[in-house]
């Protein structure tokens, strides 16, 4: 199962706000970083479930690079046992979280845009 949340047209209007303010890009993010964090909640609420370690449900954080937003495993393997421990976090709790709560996500993005584009009169 693959999922990903797309917004057109927003690495556009990022430019158009970076022209604006400094402040407006910090807003622009923070609300990105929050978006990506509903994914990130339920990832750790998934792995949880799975029974993996506190450490690795601990390490779910939403990141954000310019207009990316996304969920990143900030934890470091320990031990190498398991080369493909990456893959199956993706596939067991990255991606299912996403599917899970992608309405959510897309929701969240939706009323950021109109909101920061109605406080700028666009």
């Amino acid at each position: 199962m693959q999922a990903t949340v797309r917004v057109k047209g927003l690495r556009e209007l990022e430019r158009s706000f970076r022209r604006m303010e400094g402040d407006l890009r910090r807003d622009l993010q923070r609300e990105i970083s929050g978006a990506a964090d509903i994914v990130a909640q339920e990832a750790r609420g998934i792995a949880g479930g799975l029974g993996l370690s506190s450490r690795t449900v601990g390490g779910y954080r939403p990141r954000v690079r310019g207009s990316s937003g996304f969920v990143e495993q900030r934890r470091r393997k320990t031990t190498g046992k398991r080369p493909d421990f990456g893959v199956l976090q993706m596939r067991r709790v990255l991606l299912p979280a996403l599917g899970r709560k992608q309405a959510k996500v897309v929701e969240a993005i939706d009323q950021m845009l109109g909101r920061m584009a109605g406080e700028e009169g666009f």
